[in-house]
């Protein structure tokens, strides 16, 4: 009977302390992605990607990283048989290739970040404020 009762009192902390472990529980909230994900916000991310500004850059940035996926299948496939002169051309047109793409990744990330903050950041402070309240 004793041996009973402490298996029972034992059975009762174990699922008690589940009901504690939850309650110390925290959920994460993505706030910006709440609110990108809405219509209207969908509907201003097309507008912006539409204008010709944008379009050009992402155009841009499309062309250069298919030019440099070609030099690099290029120069996997052909590197064996060529001099090093022609080795050493091919790595300064990859490199520029590089440097071009990485200034227009560094353009359009500036774009992104400045539509972001005029048009989502007055819209997030809004929401920030109900989840403070």
């Amino acid at each position: 009977m004793k041996k009973a009762t402490i298996t029972l009192i034992a059975a009762a902390i174990v699922v008690c302390s589940g009901f504690t472990f939850a309650e110390g529980k925290i959920a994460v909230f993505n706030l910006q992605g709440a609110i990108l994900n809405t219509e209207a916000a969908q509907k201003r991310i097309k507008e912006f990607e539409s204008k010709a500004a944008y379009a050009d850059l992402k155009a841009n940035y499309d062309q250069l990283r298919s030019d440099l996926q070609k030099l690099e299948e290029d120069a996997r496939v052909n590197s064996a048989t060529w001099s090093d002169e022609r080795k050493l051309e091919h790595r300064k047109q990859a490199e520029y290739k590089r440097a071009d793409l990485e200034l227009v990744t560094k353009s359009c990330k500036a774009r992104i970040k400045l539509w972001f903050s005029k048009y989502c950041r007055p819209t997030q402070s809004a929401h920030a404020q109900l989840f403070r309240t």
